[in-house]
């Protein structure tokens, strides 16, 4: 696991965000809880618990993925999971994502897909963090982040890497 650099202001700060939501989230188990009814999805940000229908084949993969859905298709979603990039890339992702941050729709946060993802981001830095994941292997419920958190949540190492069974 990634260690956390005390001098990092982001990490910093995502560390005291996370630790305040997860005492109110014990206190409270539908604090900041995704609600599909009233919440919009595309382009939001969450986190949640995640079992890999094809974890036996993969060589290694994202047991806590932090994810921004950009398309949602029967029995699930494509996203990307801002885990799988660099810090630098995920700079690059972040700053093109935090210049959208306006609410399109009363279903989409942003207005987001794969190709203003692609023509936005040219160095490529995307395409490991894309995605699908099936709604069936989630296996918690979907906690939102707020965009003014992504910096300092999407600087802590979170990503809970699994690899394969050998």
């Amino acid at each position: 696991m990634a260690r956390i650099d005390p001098r990092d202001r982001h990490q910093k700060k995502g560390l005291q965000w996370f630790f305040g939501e997860l005492k109110k989230a014990t206190k409270d188990i539908n604090y900041n809880a995704f609600n599909p009814i009233k919440d919009p999805f595309i382009g939001g940000v969450f986190m949640y618990r995640y079992d890999a229908k094809w974890k036996e084949k993969l060589p290694i993969w994202d047991r806590l993925p932090l994810v921004i859905p950009f398309d949602i298709y029967p029995g699930g979603f494509i996203g990307l999971n801002l885990h799988y990039a660099t810090a630098a890339e995920r700079k690059i992702i972040l700053t093109y994502l935090l210049n959208l941050k306006q609410k399109k729709t009363n279903r989409q946060y942003i207005s987001i897909s794969y190709q203003a993802i692609k023509s936005a981001i040219k160095s490529g830095a995307y395409k490991p963090c894309i995605h699908r994941y099936l709604n069936s292997h989630i296996r918690s419920r979907l906690v939102k982040i707020d965009m003014e958190e992504l910096e300092n949540i999407a600087s802590l190492p979170l990503a809970q890497w699994q690899k394969k069974n050998i």
